[in-house]
């Protein structure tokens, strides 16, 4: 039988706390989540809990960074397949992302309605910072990929991974914006379609790919953002 070092033991106990304030954060939102609720969830004391969190803010980053391993795990094989041509790649990485984001939405959207409250704009730089050295590089590689095979077009390519993630990363705050903001479904749909338009041409640009090449979104996906029904926009008690 293997032998379960302090280490694995310490990071099992801690996933079983994200995962606690997963459930927790998709039933009751965030602001509503208590440290009390945690303690209550998995019959632990408190400073159980601070053994791991400093505090409840700690406890969301961390939630953050686990976002970003798993996309890291799903992203990281595509850019490593060299068998796939450059423009499949940059297809396929904006499509995965953009399918995780949408299957676990009703989370998601709990992250982002703390994540753009107006005093945790130093959190999300901070943040913005971990995923600007993370998934630049990924980008930066297939760009120099496509430049090899001569189907993109860029002057510098080692530096066009952190133009198109800030690209990226502002249409997606456009997007959390849209989503968060009460208003008609329809307008915001509208709205975003043209948004992403914009941004996806605006890549298509920077990259020298050909114009339409690279859709940023899936217009059924974006649709899902606005089901009334598992949105998760509605409050909750």
């Amino acid at each position: 039988m293997a032998r379960v070092t302090k280490e694995e033991d310490y990071f099992a106990r801690r996933n079983e706390i994200l995962d606690a304030a997963q459930r927790l954060i998709q039933t009751r939102g965030y602001e509503q989540m208590t440290i009390q609720d945690l303690l209550n969830e998995l019959k632990i004391s408190k400073g159980a809990f601070y053994h791991y969190f400093d505090s409840k803010a700690e406890l969301l980053e961390a939630l953050i960074d686990r976002i970003l391993a798993e996309m890291d795990r799903l992203l990281k094989p595509i850019v490593q397949d060299f068998s796939m041509p450059a423009l499949d790649k940059l297809r396929l990485f904006f499509d995965i992302s953009s399918r995780w984001k949408s299957a676990h939405r009703d989370y998601m959207i709990e992250i982002l309605k703390v994540w753009y409250q107006d005093d945790n704009a130093v959190f999300r730089q901070k943040i913005f910072t971990k995923g600007l050295k993370w998934i630049s590089p990924y980008l930066t590689e297939i760009t120099l990929q496509g430049v090899r095979e001569g189907i993109l077009n860029v002057q510098h390519p080692e530096h066009v991974g952190e133009i198109i993630f800030s690209l990226s990363n502002g249409l997606g705050e456009a997007m959390a914006q849209l989503i968060l903001e009460p208003g008609s479904d329809q307008d915001n749909v509208r709205c975003l379609h043209e948004l992403i338009t914009t941004y996806s041409d605006a890549i298509e640009r920077i990259l020298g790919a050909p114009q339409g090449s690279l859709p940023l979104v899936d217009p059924e996906e974006l649709q899902m953002w606005f089901n009334p029904v598992s949105n998760g926009l509605s409050d909750k008690n």
